[in-house]
């Protein structure tokens, strides 16, 4: 390298040095020694932006090739793998389950090693919109790939049946649609309503809204009401598991956080209960919560009908008097303060209605199934209501 470098620059700087100039210094002046001067700090400073450049080039190379690569071999190990630890078995999509949340159950029951990846194939391969619910049987070992293509087939299995629980249903009407459906005889299921300690059917199990349940009380106001699927002829500890799993799932973090603030969760339920008997649309829910909490501040007894009908097993839209004088510690007509448990099992509205009600003046009101809730202010203005909706 040193040759080509003289070759080429020395025989300039000897003419310029040893040709005679008369009168003019051989030497060169100061103007030209300082621009003799640049351009080795120049070299130098192309050669610093050429490591930089080489740096920024890795770094591009690294993100833009290596990076991707390494990801894309990842993904695809990763959804064609048939985990180990995966022992098949049934696996349920509710309905109205998005690939989100089914990824996540999926990961939590041990059928898929990495949720994210599940989602990201979901979305990929487009099955993410065919997913279909129903109870599926998954093979021992199944891919990512194998799974997602079982769960939007809807190949379902055959024995299984679609349940509905409207909201406010009580144990006894839930084991009446569970008894049509073929699911488990309506005595099995009365029976199961009055367990007061769940752990006696399902000991691993663990639920933190039973803290507040008072050792005497069943479950009823515990049963989430939901569609569901089931088996046919399926045994009371499965049954109870699915009911109280779905519980958890939905409301089981807002009565967590309802716990942390002070409140009481059984008291919740009981109360969440009978504002579901009461009122229809949400926004009649929250007043109602608003008047019956009003009423237990002052001491004023709830005297809510449905409560009433819970003793005596009717739906009347005005009690008789006879009713009324029902000697229970459920008629909130003779006792003030909250019954002992729910009368029913409420929806997220009921109990989330309770959580954050809606405060007002008014004290009493009506509800009518067509025409809805009447509210007054005073009892006056309650007795006209009555007068004119009754």
């Amino acid at each position: 390298m040193m040759s080509i470098h003289s070759s080429v620059f020395l025989p300039a700087w000897s003419n310029f040095v040893t040709k005679d100039y008369s009168g003019i210094s051989l030497m060169p002046s100061e103007s030209l020694r300082l621009k003799e001067s640049h351009p080795t700090p120049s070299r130098k400073k192309s050669s610093d932006d050429g490591g930089s450049g080489g740096i920024i080039v890795f770094f591009v190379f690294i993100f833009l090739i290596v990076f991707p690569t390494a990801t894309f071999a990842f993904f695809m190990k990763t959804i064609y793998n048939q985990p180990q630890s995966a022992t098949g078995g049934s696996f349920i999509v509710e309905t109205g389950e998005g690939g989100v949340v089914i990824a996540t159950h999926l990961y939590e029951q041990k059928f898929v090693s990495n949720a994210t990846v599940f989602k990201v194939y979901l979305w990929v391969s487009g099955l993410g919109e065919k997913l279909q619910a129903g109870l599926y049987q998954l093979p021992v070992r199944a891919s990512m790939v194998d799974i997602a293509h079982i769960l939007s087939s809807g190949k379902v299995q055959k024995n299984e049946v679609r349940v509905t629980i409207p909201e406010g249903s009580s144990s006894v009407r839930i084991a009446d649609i569970l008894a049509s459906d073929g699911v488990m005889q309506k005595e099995d299921f009365l029976q199961l309503a009055t367990v007061s300690d769940t752990r006696t059917l399902l000991p691993d199990a663990y639920y933190n809204f039973f803290q507040d349940k008072p050792a005497d009380q069943g479950l009823e106001g515990y049963f989430f009401p939901d569609t569901y699927f089931f088996y046919r002829d399926s045994e009371s500890s499965l049954i109870l598991k699915k009911f109280l799993d779905t519980f958890q799932k939905r409301a089981g973090d807002l009565l967590a956080s309802a716990q942390a603030n002070g409140k009481n969760i059984h008291e919740v339920l009981t109360l969440a209960s009978i504002v579901e008997a009461e009122a229809q649309r949400k926004e009649d829910k929250r007043l109602v919560a608003g008047i019956f909490l009003k009423r237990l501040e002052i001491g004023m007894p709830l005297q809510s009908d449905a409560t009433v009908n819970f003793v005596t097993g009717k739906s009347a839209l005005q009690p008789t008097s006879e009713d009324l004088a029902q000697d229970s510690l459920y008629n909130t007509y003779q006792h003030v303060g909250l019954p002992p448990g729910p009368i029913n099992n409420p929806g997220l509205e009921s109990i989330e209605a309770v959580l954050q009600p809606e405060l007002s003046d008014y004290l009493y009101f009506i509800a009518l199934p067509d025409v809805g809730v009447i509210y007054a202010k005073t009892f006056e203005e309650h007795k006209q209501n009555k007068e004119k909706y009754l």
